[in-house]
C-alpha cells in the first residue's frame, strides 16, 4: 500500500494511492461500505497505532472499494494538496550511517578552508576525519517534529545568517509497532513502511557548531521547515530490500547525484536496535537513515539558492519535491 495524507475542505484526510493517478479516501470508503467511520482511519498515525489488524482492515477496504467500482470514492492525485504523511510525528530521529558521505564532506570542507595543499596535508596527517565514535555504533540525534513539511511545500530560508542551505537525500522509516531494547533479528517486525526524507541543513551554522566543539547539531539542523517528508508511505511488504534502492537528486531539473541505500555502514535493523536501547519506540516515530553518499551539496561544495526546486527520488517509493523560498531574510538579527 501507498498511504498518504491530503488536505481538504473538511480537514486532513487519509488516502491510498490505488494507481499512479487516483487516490481512494479511506474513511469515506469505510462509511459507504460499512455504514460507519473507523477510528483507525482518522489519520495515518491512528492507523499505525491500530497495529496489524488495522492495516489488514485497510487493505480489505481498498479491495472492496475497487470491486464496488464507485469512482466517487476517489480523487485525482493531481488535484490534491498532499501533506507530510504524519504532519507531526511523535518523535523524529536522524541517523548518519554512510561512511563515504562523511569522508567526502570532510574532504570538501578541508579543501574549501585550506585549499589543495591542506587537502594533501590532511592525507598525511589526517586531523580531519570520520570520528572514531562513528565506528562504535550508529550515531543519531533527535530532530524537531514540529518543523516537518510535506511535498511541494516551500522551504523557508533560515531567519538567521546563512549562505549554505543544503539538501540531504535519505530513506525515511516509520515505526509501526513500539518496543524497547529491540534485537536486530526482530527489528523488521517493528517497521510500518518507508518514505523519502529531505533533511535540509544550514551548513554555515552547522560547520560553526560542529567545528566549534558542540556536542551535536544545534541550529544547523533545527530551523522552521527543515524536515521535508513524503510524498507518501509505502508499507514494508512492498519493498523487499530497503537497503538496495536507487536514489536520485535533481535541482531545477538537473541530475545532481545518483546514489543508493546499499552503502549503509549500519543497516536499518542496527539503527532500530540503537534507537530503542533503554527507550521505548512508539508507533508513528520517524527515523531518517542518514544522507547517502553523493546525496548532499556539501560533498561538491555546491549549495542551494533562493527559488531552487529540489526533487528527491527513491526507487519503489516516489519523488519528494520542494521549492526553496524566493529570497533570504534581510539583516542578521540572530548572529
Amino acid at each position: 500500500m501507498k498511504l498518504l495524507t491530503y488536505d481538504s475542505d473538511t480537514g486532513l484526510q487519509l488516502g491510498a494511492l490505488i494507481d499512479p493517478s487516483r487516490v481512494l479516501n479511506l474513511q469515506l470508503a469505510s462509511q459507504r461500505l460499512d455504514g460507519e467511520e473507523s477510528p483507525n482511519l482518522v489519520s495515518l498515525l491512528a492507523l499505525m497505532q491500530g497495529g496489524t489488524g488495522a492495516l489488514e482492515m485497510t487493505q480489505a477496504i481498498i479491495d472492496r472499494a475497487l470491486s464496488a467500482g464507485d469512482e466517487t470514492l476517489c480523487k485525482p492525485l493531481g488535484e490534491l494538496k498532499l501533506c507530510a504523511p504524519i504532519p507531526q510525528p511523535p518523535r523524529l530521529r536522524c541517523f548518519s550511517v554512510y561512511e563515504r558521505h562523511m569522508t567526502q564532506a570532510i574532504k570538501a570542507i578541508v579543501r574549501a578552508r585550506a585549499g589543495v595543499a591542506g587537502l594533501l596535508l590532511n592525507k598525511v596527517l589526517p586531523l580531519a576525519r570520520v570520528p572514531k565514535d562513528f565506528y562504535q555504533g550508529a550515531p543519531y540525534y533527535k530532530g524537531n517534529p514540529l518543523s516537518v513539511i510535506g511535498p511541494d511545500d516551500e522551504v523557508p530560508w533560515p531567519s538567521f545568517a546563512e549562505t549554505k542551505l543544503d539538501y540531504e537525500i535519505e530513506l525515511g522509516v516509520f515505526i509501526g509497532t513500539g518496543g524497547q531494547d529491540i534485537r536486530p533479528a526482530d527489528a523488521k517486525s517493528h517497521i510500518f513502511g518507508y518514505t523519502v526524507y529531505n533533511d535540509f541543513s544550514a551548513r554555515d551554522r552547522l560547520l560553526k557548531e560542529m567545528m566549534g566543539g558542540s556536542l551535536g547539531p544545534i541550529k544547523g539542523k533545527d530551523f522552521e521547515g527543515g524536515n521535508a517528508i513524503g510524498p507518501w508511505v509505502v508499507t514494508k511488504d512492498e519493498i523487499a530490500n530497503p537497503e538496495n534502492l536507487t536514489m536520485v537528486v535533481r535541482v531545477n531539473g538537473k541530475v545532481m547525484a545518483e546514489t543508493s541505500t546499499r552503502e549503509m555502514h549500519y543497516g536499518i535493523e542496527a539503527m532500530i536496535e540503537r534507537a530503542s536501547e533503554g527507550e521505548r519506540l512508539v508507533p508513528g516515530e520517524f527515523i531518517g537513515t542518514g544522507a547517502a553518499a553523493d546525496g548532499t551539496g556539501i560533498e561538491r561544495w555546491q549549495f542551494l539558492e533562493p527559488g531552487d526546486v529540489v526533487e528527491l527520488d527513491i526507487e519503489c517509493i516516489g519523488t519528494l519535491r520542494n521549492k526553496i523560498a524566493q529570497s533570504r531574510p534581510s539583516g542578521d538579527n540572530h548572529g
